[in-house]
């Protein structure tokens, strides 16, 4: 028996045309390619496996080439304002030195165009708690 669609014509011959000429093989491709789709489909969302890879995120490349020379002083950016009397606070992460450069190069200009002392740091190194400490 054929599958019959009142409302559209054309989908009646093409489901009947379908239905006495497809064979095993043909029902089982589309069924291989409609498995396909919805794996690729679901992939994530119904089995979940976590990102191996994750920890890279928080990694500190300067680290690995030997871009931190000493021990971290304070986490506190509070306290750094302080002993440096810096105005202003460029906070910067980067992992190919890019926007180290331009946030050195921004603090330098702010300091030279408008006479803002402007401190430059990395935002991995100082902790978000802390630096509410000061009203800014």
């Amino acid at each position: 028996m054929a599958t019959t669609f009142p409302s559209n014509p054309a989908f009646n011959n093409v489901f009947s045309h379908l239905s006495k000429n497809a064979g095993f093989e043909d029902i089982a491709a589309m069924a291989l390619v409609g498995a396909a789709s919805a794996a690729y489909m679901f992939k994530g969302t119904l089995w979940d496996k976590p990102d191996p890879y994750l920890y890279k995120w928080f990694e500190r490349p300067q680290e690995l080439m030997g871009g931190r020379a000493g021990a971290q002083q304070t986490r506190n950016i509070a306290e750094k304002l302080e002993e440096t009397g810096a105005d202003m606070i460029i906070f910067w992460g980067s992992q190919s030195g890019t926007a180290q450069r331009m946030a050195n190069r921004l603090a330098k200009e702010c300091h030279q165009r408008f006479g803002v002392k402007a401190l430059s740091v990395d935002a991995s190194d100082y902790s978000r708690s802390r630096s509410r400490s000061r009203d800014y």
